[in-house]
């Protein structure tokens, strides 16, 4: 009887160090085009950036994964140490499965109560779509190498009357490559069977 109660202490000790993990993985990325377009007083007004934020040809750097609480997905400007994007979703309040895409498996992650913001992460591309701050979208098109883009548009609301709309284009290279590792992870956690 003391192997059963070993072994079945043993699984849930593996399962609990792996759901305490913390999967992190990251790219360096050069903006390659960045481009506003405003609306002030009828006319349409378009601009490369905004004073004191990050240019065309700045580094930021891309990090994606999950810790404990939440899967997340974030872009750093290195040379202002700023955030300058970022999702966030709770593990809790999330469904996580996963789904063919021709040969490549790919982890879907949603609010139970959503507006159209996910995740979707696969082998060679990685999606936040939706959040208040945007979307962005990332693809591997060579070995360690990306492209992404984030936009995002922001319509009038009781904080002011702007209206405006920015594409940023990347160009990135693999840091720390944990794509299956939080892949992995996140189906671990939202295991349903």
């Amino acid at each position: 009887m003391k192997k059963p109660i070993q072994i079945a202490i043993l699984i849930s000790a593996t399962f609990s160090a792996a759901t305490a993990e913390t999967v992190e993985g990251s790219m360096d990325c050069t903006v390659t085009s960045r481009q506003l377009t405003y609306i002030e007083d009828g006319e349409v007004k378009k601009y490369s950036g905004r004073e004191g934020t990050f240019m065309v040809g700045d580094k930021l750097r891309l990090f994606y994964g999950q810790d404990v609480g939440s899967a997340y997905v974030k872009l750093v400007d290195m040379r202002r140490d700023k955030l300058s994007y970022s999702a966030n979703l709770k593990v809790k309040d999330t469904d996580a499965y996963s789904s063919s895409a021709g040969e490549d498996i790919v982890v879907v992650y949603t609010p139970q109560k959503t507006n159209g913001e996910n995740f979707k992460l696969g082998p060679d591309y990685l999606v936040s779509k939706g959040f208040a701050r945007g979307s962005v979208a990332f693809y591997r098109y060579y070995k360690s190498d990306w492209q992404g883009m984030l936009s995002f548009f922001k319509p009038p609301s009781l904080f002011g009357n702007d209206i405006y709309s920015e594409v940023v284009t990347f160009d990135c290279r693999t840091l720390d490559d944990k794509i299956a590792e939080v892949m992995d992870l996140w189906l671990l956690r939202h295991d349903k069977d």
